[in-house]
């Protein structure tokens, strides 16, 4: 953890007073301290402005698991919540057995399950558009499938009606444009 003058200093430049800071003891000061580096997240980063402060951890997936095959029954959307070293590191801690080349192997698996569960989702969101532009899309969001938070984000986008609408809207749109073009290439 940082020394005491060093978080008395940034809370001092972060709009804390020194008188105040002085009486406060090194568990209130390192409260402050991470509070005020949250916030400061918060302000740098805004789609975590509404986020609750929380210094809870993720929840270790494989913890419960008694065979290394109930790996595959997990829900696979644990793994936004770690690193892939720490997936690693956490899989093989439970099953020592393992050797890690094959840890990597079956969390490589679970990662493409996850992005075929998501693009599988999209597609399904998309099925109301004309087959054309279903397939163009699918094709770009197949090309960006290592990406797993943009999937999600853009598989939450669709799971919104209004979205969804604006999005059909202007597909269609883009149809009647192409038909009229078609309309005065043929004149």
């Amino acid at each position: 953890m940082v020394n005491e003058k060093r978080i008395i200093s940034f809370l001092q430049r972060h709009g804390f007073e020194f008188d105040e800071l002085r009486i406060k003891s090194i568990q209130e000061l390192q409260e402050l301290y991470t509070q005020s580096i949250y916030k400061q997240i918060q302000n740098f980063t805004p789609s975590t402005k509404n986020l609750p402060f929380s210094k809870n951890l993720p929840n270790n997936p494989f913890v419960s698991l008694k065979t290394p095959e109930e790996i595959y029954n997990l829900d696979p959307s644990f793994i936004l919540e770690f690193s892939f070293e720490d997936l690693i590191l956490n899989l093989h801690k439970q099953f020592r057995f393992i050797p890690l080349e094959k840890v990597q192997k079956i969390l490589h698996i679970l990662i493409a399950l996850l992005q075929e569960k998501i693009l599988g989702e999209i597609a399904q969101n998309l099925s109301n558009i004309p087959k054309e532009d279903r397939d163009f899309i699918l094709e770009i969001y197949e090309r960006q499938k290592e990406k797993i938070s943009y999937l999600m984000s853009i598989n939450n986008k669709l799971n919104l009606p209004e979205f969804r609408e604006k999005f059909e809207s202007i597909l269609r749109l883009k149809t009647i444009i192409n038909q009229s073009k078609l309309n005065q290439d043929e004149l």
